[in-house]
């Protein structure tokens, strides 16, 4: 099972995938991002000027690159047994489920209930020609429900 510190930064889970077992994933160091907005409209007063009145605060969107690559190190130095392929597959997997939400928990270990709003692959091709080992890393966007 995944757990946040151990063996991943992120967990993802949903009773359809992984037996609804939450899947880890590793962050690209420098790209995980967590924005609120603020809900607000404009509104012009009787002398003409324009006010602006806040109604609350927006849902969350979290934005980060998962590293599908092999020989991804844990937390405590060993090698995880996780290939890249089984990373991006596990990912895809997720994103493959339409109108259905999933619980994501971040790297404080805080748990939000989410959609995927975008998933972009990043294919990193290296070796000879004949070896080619792909590796990808994958560009998310979560907005929580």
């Amino acid at each position: 099972m995944a757990t946040i510190g151990v063996d991943c930064n992120v967990t993802l889970a949903n009773a359809n995938v992984n037996s609804g077992a939450p899947a880890g994933f590793f962050i690209k160091p420098g790209t995980y991002t967590m924005t609120r907005p603020r809900r607000a409209q404009a509104r012009e007063t009787a002398g003409g000027t324009v006010s602006y009145v806040e109604s609350g605060l927006g849902k969350r969107e979290f934005v980060f690159t998962v590293m599908c690559r092999d020989n991804v190190r844990n937390f405590d130095g060993t090698t995880n047994a996780t290939k890249a392929r089984q990373w991006r597959d596990r990912l895809w997997e997720f994103y493959q489920r339409l109108n259905e939400s999933h619980t994501f928990v971040d790297p404080l270990k805080e748990s939000y209930t989410v959609r995927f709003a975008a998933c972009e692959d990043r294919v990193i091709p290296f070796g000879k020609a004949q070896l080619w080992v792909l590796e990808w890393e994958t560009r998310v966007v979560l907005r929580e429900v």
